[in-house]
């Protein structure tokens, strides 16, 4: 899972992670996995993924912005 957004006045209030969670738990029982894809750069979406982390679920995998190396 890759490129989810959060409104700026909905950060921190759970929204995202209700609906990331979701998503997440329903990919990992139709086909046993998932993966997780985050900005290197994002500190507040990686410790969201973070908290998505179990059974089936890869990741977070920190991709660099592009044309940078991390």
């Amino acid at each position: 899972m890759a490129g989810v957004c959060t409104h700026p006045a909905t950060r921190g209030r759970g929204p995202a992670q209700a609906v990331c969670g979701f998503v997440v738990d329903d990919l990992v029982h139709r086909y046993g996995r998932a993966a997780l894809i985050v900005d290197a750069a994002n500190t507040p979406a990686i410790a969201a993924h973070e908290r998505l982390e179990g059974p089936g679920v890869t990741g977070p995998w920190r991709a660099s912005p592009a044309g940078g190396r991390r």
